[in-house]
């Protein structure tokens, strides 16, 4: 698809004439051509002929229309405008270098799966994502272990979102010693964590801004981590080598989806949050 960007590329600070005559459109229409130059005149010393021709150009290029009440802007070129969006968003998110890390298996519009070698690249994987994003995390386990594994990078994740009013808020379905220490890290944080919830026993669901990623974990890794768990209750009997071989650096298939929908996190998100309150 060809598409007139030129109007797009504009300095906000320093805006064409042209830039303030969408401006002008964008919030009110139809408007006559004198009406269109007042609007213009305030913000640019400028005269009314010079604001006409950029009128005209409009009007030739299908941005804007005429019709007897005046200018309004171009549903169709706002359409395609919205079009070409869709398409860079969809391109620019299967081209996203976090998915450098990730073994492609399919790819669909705003769907990517794929599978990942070991839990710690996964890991690693999820706190570039989620520190990109800079979005409030919302996340569904098994376990709480991110802070147990990653405690550095947790507070740094934290820290990250909190420049941006945004926090963790993490749900487990165990509810084990080391869930009430991952529980009470998280909230230390700033961010806020329940323990021993209904979710799905052998899978994460974790999801940021609009995105939303979901990770199946092999039974012998789920039962391996499980059993660790329950009889722990300290972390150094915990994070011993033989256990982190077991799991975190073992080398297996874990397959993940990463889907892009707006509507659907929404919906992930609020849920999370009432089990989180106890709605």
């Amino acid at each position: 698809m060809v598409f007139d960007l030129s109007i797009l590329q504009s300095d906000i600070a320093n805006p064409t004439t042209k830039d303030l005559i969408l401006s002008a459109l964008v919030q009110s229409w139809p408007l006559s051509a004198i009406k269109i130059y007042n609007h213009v005149k305030k913000k640019k010393n400028i005269r009314y002929s010079t604001v006409y021709t950029a009128i005209k150009e409009l009007v030739a290029r299908g941005i804007i229309a005429k019709s007897e009440k005046g200018y309004t802007m171009s549903i169709t070129w706002i359409n395609k405008l919205k079009h070409f969006v869709n398409i860079a968003e969809r391109v620019h998110f299967k081209k996203s270098p976090f998915f450098e890390q990730m073994e492609i298996t399919n790819e669909d519009n705003y769907t990517i799966s794929g599978r990942f070698k070991s839990m710690i690249d996964f890991n690693e994987f999820m706190f570039q994502f989620m520190s990109e994003e800079k979005k409030s995390v919302y996340s569904m386990s098994n376990h709480l272990w991110f802070p147990l594994f990653h405690p550095k990078e947790v507070l740094e994740l934290a820290n990250t979102l909190k420049t941006n009013q945004s926090k963790i808020h993490a749900v487990s379905a165990n509810s084990t010693a080391v869930d009430e220490y991952c529980k009470n890290y998280i909230d230390s944080t700033g961010g806020v964590a329940r323990i021993g919830q209904q979710t799905a026993k052998n899978s994460g669901l974790f999801v940021f801004g609009n995105k939303i990623v979901q990770i199946v974990y092999p039974k012998h890794i789920v039962e391996k981590i499980n059993s660790t768990f329950k009889k722990s209750k300290k972390l150094d009997t915990v994070l011993t080598p033989e256990f982190l071989k077991e799991t975190l650096y073992k080398k297996i298939k874990l397959p993940v989806i990463v889907v892009e929908s707006k509507e659907i996190s929404e919906l992930l998100k609020q849920n999370i949050e009432n089990i989180i309150i106890g709605a």
